[in-house]
């Protein structure tokens, strides 16, 4: 089996960066930082040094009905 053809076909996460949270809320990187300590988000993966979402789990999360503008 090609590990390349096994590798490609898992389902790639869509990761976005706490501005790009903030832009889909419409609000600062701050409250952003708020909600989360708060709960009000879902915690954030980390990969170094940034934090980043899982946009599907995010917009589930939350019941957001928006899409990212690529």
């Amino acid at each position: 089996m090609n590990i390349a053809w096994k590798w490609n076909t898992f389902d790639e996460k869509k990761l976005i960066s706490k501005r790009q949270v903030a832009q889909l809320f419409n609000v600062s990187i701050h409250t952003i930082d708020c909600w989360v300590h708060d709960g009000k988000l879902p915690a954030p993966k980390r990969t170094f040094p940034r934090q980043k979402w899982d946009h599907k789990e995010l917009v589930a999360r939350t019941g957001l009905k928006l899409r990212l503008h690529r």
